[in-house]
């Protein structure tokens, strides 16, 4: 072989990575000298990172190529292999399509350097953009081999997510293996429209207390932004530093505006200095899931929050266990209360819908203001503050 040849390619991207028929086609052109090679030679093609390492390779019989004689033009349909990165869409950052000149009897590849830009075609990575099936990242604490797709923090993994899209029809997961993690002094950030199709998840029993712990010094847990979307967060709990700050203080999970999110019901949020969790403009559908001793509420939603908390669970926080403030709302039926300042309280023209909430032996305290409605028919109250007859109402039988 000669060093001579020199190898142009140019990547024709399917309509999807996954469906496609042929999966992954390729096209470009050889030539030694400005002249097409007689006979043509096979082809292999191989997905390299930026420190030249090589995570996946297949070689080109001649026959399988559609080659243009006269010009060098040839089309490659590479074969859709369970071990294939471009299928599984979990390329290395910075990957790259290289191409090499082998002998006809496939024994020995003329590798060109990695800095020549006419081995590559363009970074790979653009391929991995889009994310067409589904795919698990993983967290685990660091080993001595760590895995493609293996990250030791959620954080790492949602910035190896950046700037890749799941497309409809595929979900990521974000697995954390069983273990604690942290102290973290910063906030997990969901900031994706296309969040509804990515769910973190702690690899955790089905039934029973979670086994994840993600720990938060002087930092908020989960905050989902403004007008972004999580389709899940479950078998783990957020837990903060256990200071006090009330309403300034750090919360365990905020919902943005127009933001969007779903917390399952072995999810456990606990410690933080301000809200354990607030709502605010957006909606949390949190089924089951249980907050305790933090600084300011333990369930809020304000400014137009929805929050959809059937059979959950506040204790112990400073102010209220449910607050709904600012045109809010709160479906808590079924929910369970206790050693909070106010139990249940609704603010300025908000809704809390509590039926059978705090039906045990031990008394719930409830209030309403602002002409807000607090329907708890089967409450156990023994104080209830309503300042003002027209201020706030109520309802505690059915």
């Amino acid at each position: 072989m000669t060093r001579a040849a020199l190898i142009t390619v140019a990547l024709t991207l399917p309509t999807s990575l996954v469906a496609a028929t042929p999966p992954l086609i390729y096209e470009g052109t050889l030539t030694r000298d400005g002249v097409a090679p007689v006979p043509w030679p096979p082809l292999r093609f191989s997905v390299v990172d930026a420190a030249g390492r090589v995570s996946w390779s297949t070689v080109a019989d001649p026959a399988s190529l559609d080659v243009d004689q006269a010009t060098g033009h040839f089309v490659a349909y590479l074969e859709d292999t369970p071990d294939n990165p471009l299928i599984r869409a979990d390329l290395f950052d910075d990957a790259r399509l290289a191409v090499d000149v082998c002998t006809d009897d496939f024994t020995d590849c003329d590798w060109l350097p990695f800095e020549d830009p006419q081995r590559i075609g363009r970074p790979l990575a653009l391929v991995g953009r889009l994310i067409t099936e589904d795919l698990v990242l993983t967290v685990r604490h660091p080993g001595d081999n760590p895995r493609p797709l293996e990250f030791d923090s959620v954080h790492a993994a949602l910035a190896w997510l950046d700037g890749r899209l799941i497309l409809p029809g595929a979900k990521v997961t974000i697995a954390i293996e069983s273990g604690t993690y942290g102290p973290y002094d910063a906030s997990i950030v969901i900031d994706r429209e296309d969040g509804r199709r990515l769910e973190i998840v702690g690899v955790s029993p089905p039934e029973g207390e979670p086994v994840v712990s993600l720990l938060f010094d002087d930092s908020s847990g989960v905050v989902i932004a403004d007008g972004a979307r999580l389709g899940q967060l479950s078998n783990l709990e957020l837990v903060g530093d256990g200071s006090r700050r009330g309403r300034d203080g750090k919360n365990g999970l905020s919902v943005g505006y127009r933001a969007w999110s779903r917390i399952a019901d072995n999810v456990r949020v606990r410690n933080f200095s301000g809200h354990c969790v607030l709502v605010k403009g957006g909606t949390l559908l949190a089924d089951g899931a249980q907050v305790s001793n933090c600084g300011w509420h333990g369930w809020s939603a304000q400014h137009g929050g929805v929050l959809i908390a059937v059979g959950a669970r506040a204790d112990g926080t400073d102010q209220d266990g449910f607050s709904a403030d600012w045109a809010s709302l709160i479906d808590a039926k079924d929910s369970g209360v206790g050693r909070s300042r106010w139990d249940f309280a609704a603010h300025r023209q908000s809704l809390i819908h509590a039926p059978d909430a705090c039906t045990g032996d031990v008394p719930c305290t409830a209030e309403a203001d602002g002409n807000s409605y607090l329907d708890a028919p089967g409450l156990n109250a023994h104080d209830i503050v309503q300042p003002f007859p027209s201020a706030g109402y109520i309802r505690i039988e059915d």
